[in-house]
């Protein structure tokens, strides 16, 4: 009874190997009767097919991500040159920028110098020389300098117009004050020089 069943089956078999290769079962759907019998697949079973495909799509997305790390690394090292140089080159052109400042104020601080010197000179020589006394009827004066009412202005613009920086001057002491301030006289302090702000005396008409 055993043979006659395995006959059988191998029959069926060779049917249904027969009607596969002559497309006669395209339209068929076969479905297990019986679930028990059906082979089992769990966590603890190894499919081979499925961990070989598993492990060539983990190579091909690491050989993805490994190319993008290149391009990442090489654009951060162009860009990472690119900043350097745009700093060091500000950097030269503030520091050449704080040169010229320092310069520019040694040279006034010079020119401050000399003029103080000067005023002291004549201030020691006005000091030491007899005072000359001028009668009016019967009221005496003495021919003294007054420097009370003299300011020193820095920092204004040289201009050939020089109704241009006395404004300037106006509006600075105006400003300074509060109020306007009357002057009776301004001039420029030492020589002309190309680049050089030279300081400005105001004489005020009074203290």
């Amino acid at each position: 009874m055993g043979c006659l069943f395995s006959a059988e089956v191998d029959d069926i078999l060779g049917l249904l190997d027969y009607l596969d290769n002559d497309s006669k079962l395209d339209s068929v759907t076969f479905a297990a009767v019986n679930h028990d019998r059906v082979p089992k697949y769990g966590p603890e079973e190894l499919n081979v097919c499925e961990l070989a495909n598993g492990q060539s799509r983990l190579g091909a997305a690491f050989e993805h991500l490994s190319s993008r790390m290149k391009k990442v690394v090489q654009y951060n090292s162009s860009s990472t040159s690119k900043v350097m140089d745009q700093i060091e080159s500000n950097m030269k052109s503030s520091v050449s920028t704080i040169t010229e400042q320092i310069s520019h104020l040694t040279d006034m601080c010079s020119q401050l110098s000399e003029s103080i010197k000067k005023n002291h000179s004549q201030s020691s020589s006005t000091s030491t020389a007899p005072s000359r006394t001028r009668r009016t009827g019967s009221t005496a004066c003495n021919d003294t300098v007054d420097r009370s009412r003299n300011v020193v202005i820095f920092g204004v613009e040289e201009s050939q117009v020089v109704s241009s920086w006395r404004d300037v001057v106006i509006n600075t002491l105006h400003l300074a004050a509060g109020r306007d301030v009357m002057i009776t006289d301004a001039f420029r302090l030492g020589r002309f020089t190309a680049g050089r702000i030279r300081p400005i005396l105001v004489k005020l008409n009074s203290a």
